[in-house]
């Protein structure tokens, strides 16, 4: 029996793997096609053209995005899953850092869709690989600015807190992570399966993939961390929050 079941889980291992080397290939030969009919569709775009093919060309565009969008998504997910658990890597990370370094683009962004976004970062320490977490962040503010809509305030928060004491009178210290928005937030009866990969609210806005929360979680799960869902400011909008392991950067 003990034999059997070695061999049931070594088969499993090598069909997860299988599995995740299809989704590696095939996200990889996708980039190249999608990238040419994006470009070339927004390149018609910008070029004199007749006005009956103006929506074709609009739609075109459109559906090249999000495929190229959903083939990142899927290799992310698939380069995600084939990982060593963060801890193996043994990188001390400092999200507050992580996210200052990249926060010029992600402003950027921002403004190019009317939006505001603002930081509050103080040291917080965690413990993981980087591209996950930039991954982790880039698809929690996707997410935030796709559905909060154009004028809306997206806040990025790092903070480190001391856990409550457990029954032993031992305490911790965590890092919470939280993305925040202003905007129409996720209805109640939503909010359970949000985390669900391919599934979208029945309000939800622009042209998701349905995979964004699903990578975050993912990661999050990867890296020893909790995700949950609050109500935004006011009771208005969403906060993402999750709450990591910390990581002491005292000798």
């Amino acid at each position: 029996m003990g034999e059997a079941i070695n061999d049931l889980l070594q088969r499993l291992r090598v069909a997860a793997a299988a599995q995740r080397g299809f989704l590696d290939d095939a996200s990889h030969q996708l980039r190249t096609p999608l990238a040419v009919i994006l470009s070339e569709s927004a390149q018609a775009l910008q070029e004199p053209h007749p006005e009956a093919l103006h929506g074709h060309l609009v739609r075109l565009n459109s559906a090249a995005q999000r495929g190229a969008h959903l083939s990142h998504q899927l290799l992310t997910l698939a380069r995600a899953e084939g990982s060593a658990k963060p801890e193996a890597s043994g990188q001390t990370i400092d999200l507050a850092r992580l996210i200052a370094d990249s926060a010029t683009e992600w402003v950027n962004s921002a403004r190019r869709a009317g939006q505001d976004l603002g930081f509050e970062l103080a040291p917080a320490t965690v413990l993981g690989e980087p591209w996950q977490l930039r991954e982790l962040l880039g698809n929690l503010l996707h997410n935030a600015a796709m559905h909060a809509g154009r004028g809306a305030q997206i806040t990025v928060r790092t903070r480190r807190i001391e856990a409550p004491r457990d029954g032993n009178g031992a305490h911790g210290a965590a890092v919470v992570l939280e993305v925040e928005d202003d905007g129409p937030g996720v209805a109640p009866q939503d909010r359970p399966r949000v985390w669900d990969r391919f599934y979208r609210g029945a309000h939800a806005k622009g042209a998701g993939t349905g995979l964004g929360l699903a990578i975050v979680q993912h990661i999050a799960r990867a890296h020893g961390g909790d995700t949950q869902l609050h109500e935004g400011p006011g009771g208005r909008g969403l906060c993402v929050r999750i709450t990591f392991p910390a990581v002491s950067t005292t000798a």
